[in-house]
């Protein structure tokens, strides 16, 4: 008995050392995140449930953290090759589809990448950063109605609402800026308000730009009532932090097409 305890203290001290200090959250969502993973080091996945089957994993070799005493929330991923990235399914208990393309880098910017990373669905983005008092402080008029906070919290959970019909879109805008994209995915169309969900993508190596709500508009004159984008700053592509969601809440005769973006290039200090 004595043995063993101290086997399995020896064991906990070694997976205290051997932890991450640090972490990393991707957001997952009804789309494939771009995750980039060392080659030649297994890099840690922690899921918000335990993952129940593993699709198109070839490529890599997947598996428990553990495997004396498998947690499958948390998963040890570590490429077989440099081969060319791929599409990896892990499906959760909770019903949540996590799609991650995994991408081998080896090499001196390996080193750089970190090797433990939390895996969250995206809606609890929207929970841990939305609650109605911090979307009418983002808004761009005062005094938001219940409705107009509702359907807001709808928007950004990607939920149903009463009285809204909701049309998936996915329909490409100009941005004016040469590395930002933008795509709308959704509108939540009613009787007194409309709802859109904007996705925008930095994909510059190197600059990085500001999404400042107070220069959204909709239409001469503006129609936009109340707006709040999940990320301030997009960083360039290889940060992983390069994606924003924008929502608007706006009166019902604005159209998506006169949308004017709230995304400006952010200069470079100075040295």
């Amino acid at each position: 008995m004595t043995k063993v305890f101290l086997s399995a203290i020896i064991i906990a001290f070694c997976a205290f050392l051997g932890a991450p200090a640090q972490a990393r959250t991707i957001w997952f969502g009804d789309k494939a995140e771009t995750l980039e993973i060392r080659y030649g080091k297994a890099t840690v996945l922690r899921f918000e449930a335990k993952v129940s089957s593993v699709q198109n994993a070839e490529k890599f070799e997947v598996a428990p953290l553990n495997d004396q005493a498998p947690n499958y929330a948390e998963m040890s991923v570590k490429p077989r090759s440099t081969a060319s990235p791929d599409t990896v399914t892990f499906h959760l208990v909770n019903g949540s589809v996590a799609m991650l393309r995994l991408t081998p880098v080896s090499g001196p910017r390996a080193e750089t990448l970190e090797t433990f990373h939390i895996v969250k669905k995206r809606q609890d983005l929207a929970l841990e950063k939305s609650s109605p008092s911090e979307l009418l402080a983002e808004s761009t008029e005062g005094g938001e109605s219940d409705e107009k906070v509702e359907l807001m919290k709808a928007l950004i959970l990607g939920s149903k609402i009463r009285g809204y019909q909701i049309r998936n879109v996915e329909k490409v805008l100009a941005t004016g800026l040469e590395g930002v994209d933008a795509i709308l995915l959704r509108v939540y169309a009613g009787k007194e308000l409309n709802g859109y969900v904007f996705k925008l993508t930095n994909k510059a190596s190197k600059s990085k730009y500001e999404v400042d709500i107070r220069r959204l508009r909709i239409g001469e004159p503006n129609l936009a009532l109340m707006s709040q984008v999940d990320r301030k700053v997009i960083e360039p592509e290889s940060t992983g932090k390069n994606i924003a969601y924008l929502t608007i809440v706006a009166l019902p005769s604005s159209l998506s097409r006169d949308v004017v973006l709230p995304v400006a290039w952010v200069k470079k200090e100075a040295k």
